[in-house]
């Protein structure tokens, strides 16, 4: 290698290295500036820095932009998650959250191809699915694949619904106006009931991570009662119980677990253990 050769590799270990302090630091602004002259201009693609540079370039743009959700500041956010994406994010949860924030902003074009491209990386993400069908629906355009498919997905929806999906809905705009606001209706209260379980899921899970068992068990089990068919929620709690000593709850719940998901390994390995206790 040439002195050149390696006064430049220097120089660039020396702009990575400060690229990450200021990431660390939680200096974000500071961290897209770097990452980004880091990445401009010629840059070996087989370096493993290049990698994570764009990648903590696009998580740089992900922090401002959760910052600037918390703020208010909608078009900031819009713009940070635009620019994570752009940096090489594939994830459809952002796909997700960007399209409810130009929804919210009307860019109503903007959000429903969001909501197409992070169905487009899950396309069993049901959020995306519902929020999708919601827009259509009130913009009066066709929702048919999509809402038989949340339908299959365990959707309940108002009796008549079907008028939506049938051949003739596209020119039948005013009569088909009740049921239409109906399953908007429903489905935004699905959206709610899921929002209020994936906080509590949240929350279960820092206590659970932190061993707290105590208010795990109450998230959880708060969890469960809105939505009973999710078989990590009945996992946990049979862990819960299981390192608790209560062998019978653990039992139950483990089982539970399985008649949800049969392939469900770990919630297995945990029943199998508990029932050695029960018969020692």
């Amino acid at each position: 290698m040439s002195f050149v050769d390696r006064w430049l590799r220097a120089g660039r270990e020396a702009q990575y290295r400060r690229a990450i302090e200021f990431y660390n630091e939680g200096h974000y602004e500071a961290a897209v500036v770097a990452f980004g002259e880091l990445l401009s201009g010629e840059v070996n693609t087989h370096d493993p820095r290049v990698s994570l540079a764009r990648f903590y370039l696009a998580e740089s743009h992900c922090e401002i932009g959760w910052g600037a959700m918390d703020e208010g500041n909608l078009s900031r956010a819009r713009d940070s998650f635009i620019a994570a994406l752009e940096a090489g994010y594939r994830y459809p949860d952002l796909q997700l959250r960007l399209g409810r924030i130009r929804e919210e902003l009307g860019e109503l074009d903007e959000a429903e191809d969001a909501y197409l491209a992070a169905l487009a990386i899950h396309d069993g993400l049901f959020e995306a699915r519902a929020r999708r069908v919601r827009l259509r629906l009130s913009r009066g355009l066709s929702v048919r694949e999509d809402l038989e498919r949340l339908v299959s997905d365990g959707l309940e929806l108002p009796e008549g619904w079907t008028a939506l999906v049938s051949d003739s809905a596209a020119t039948d705009g005013a009569g088909l106006a009740p049921i239409r606001d109906a399953v908007m209706s429903r489905i935004a209260e699905e959206l709610e009931a899921r929002e209020q379980v994936a906080e509590m899921v949240r929350l279960a899970l820092e206590a659970f991570d932190t061993l707290d068992a105590a208010t795990a068990l109450e998230k959880l089990e708060g969890a469960v009662a809105l939505r009973p068919q999710y078989p990590d929620l009945h996992f946990r709690i049979g862990v819960l119980h299981a390192r608790a000593g209560r062998l019978q709850p653990a039992t139950a719940a483990l089982e539970r677990a399985l008649e949800l998901n049969p392939k469900y390994e770990e919630a297995q390995r945990w029943l199998e253990r508990v029932r050695t206790l029960e018969a020692a």
